[in-house]
């Protein structure tokens, strides 16, 4: 969706925010504190999970 697509639907726009995390293995034990970390920084006013797209 282009600029002027968003200033003429306002209500249509959503913004969303993602996570990227890269690895795997061991490196999720890490990338869960991430998550954990960030949860408490900004509050549980997101519900348990703050990012919609990970």
């Amino acid at each position: 969706m282009t600029d002027a697509q968003n200033t003429q639907n306002p209500q249509k726009s959503k913004s969303r925010i993602g996570l990227v995390l890269s690895g795997g293995g061991a490196r999720g034990a890490y990338q869960a504190g991430v998550l954990s970390g960030i949860g408490e920084i900004i509050g549980h006013d997101y519900g348990d999970q703050p990012f919609p797209i990970i």
